[in-house]
């Protein structure tokens, strides 16, 4: 019996080290996409037919992406730097001015794919990251969701793994029927997500260079809006925060946000959405996620 004994404990403990060491099972489901996407392609006026890459080109399906516009905002860096540009050649050459030869460089905005047929300018949405990186995707996600939180911290060990190379559209959508129609009812845990997405991107619109800050400031001390708001007045301008919060602009960023959410099949969050896949659920493993990145970007 005593050899049993010890034969038994022996086994339990290989069992419970086997377990220690296998890794956690999936969190999340791959969607496959391919040029066609989920969602009445009339119910969104923004986006417009371009071609893939340069005129007249189609993607490899024969067909032409669809270009997700942004809602007008302040002129990007590349379009202020144009400008600059022009400012400086018409100091060297102040005839070329007189005769309207000074042109602006054209400079074409970086863009990422999702959804098999969606593009977005990288310089146009909140973004995390260069707006030139070699690796960008899109993450679908509301700063009142555990789910959502869990996954920031994978994601910003991916992030530190991949360095500069790495760049994240972050686009929030918050779990509130106030501005998110999808939602059949609002749970309390959720009562000021409209506030508290319209707030960060109000930051980012704002000052880009606090949005990254302003961000984890959500995620890792999950305040509630009047934390998060004095958080964001010591960060940016508060007269400029205040004109912004005032205006539509925020609550058009949540709609387009919104309106993508339904176009990847609405439902779940958070949503990584990568060229021709998307991860739904969360993403808690920093192992998992850089797997993930590697594998569909």
């Amino acid at each position: 019996m005593s050899w049993i004994t010890v034969a038994a404990a022996c086994s339990l403990a290989s069992l419970i080290g086997l377990q220690t060491l296998s890794e956690a099972p999936a969190t999340f489901e791959i969607i496959e996409h391919g040029n066609e996407v989920s969602g009445d392609e009339t119910t969104i006026s923004a986006p417009s037919s371009i071609p893939a890459s340069g005129a007249g080109e189609a993607n490899d399906a024969g067909k032409s992406n669809m270009l997700f516009d942004a809602p007008r905002r302040q002129a990007s860096s590349s379009q202020q730097d144009a400008k600059a540009a022009q400012l400086i050649a018409a100091i060297v050459n102040p005839a070329a001015l007189l005769y309207g030869q000074v042109t602006a460089p054209e400079t074409k905005s970086p863009t990422a794919l999702v959804l098999g047929n969606i593009e977005l300018r990288t310089d146009s949405w909140p973004l995390i990251g260069r707006p030139d990186a070699e690796m960008v995707f899109v993450e679908l996600f509301d700063y009142t969701c555990p789910h959502c939180q869990r996954t920031h911290k994978s994601l910003d060990a991916a992030r530190e793994h991949f360095g500069d190379k790495l760049a994240v559209i972050t686009m929030p959508v918050p779990l509130d029927r106030e501005c998110n129609p999808t939602v059949n009812s609002t749970h309390p845990s959720h009562n000021e997500a409209c506030e508290l997405a319209k707030l960060a991107i109000a930051v980012w619109c704002v000052d880009p260079s606090q949005f990254e800050r302003f961000h984890d400031v959500l995620f890792e001390s999950t305040p509630n809006y009047a934390q998060a708001l004095s958080k964001a007045r010591s960060l940016v301008d508060q007269k400029k925060l205040t004109e912004m919060l005032n205006s539509s602009l925020p609550s058009d960023y949540v709609n387009k946000h919104v309106t993508l959410y339904q176009r990847a099949g609405a439902g779940t969050i958070p949503k990584l959405l990568f060229p021709r896949t998307s991860s739904v659920g969360a993403v808690e493993s920093p192992d998992a996620m850089i797997r993930l990145i590697e594998q569909h970007l």
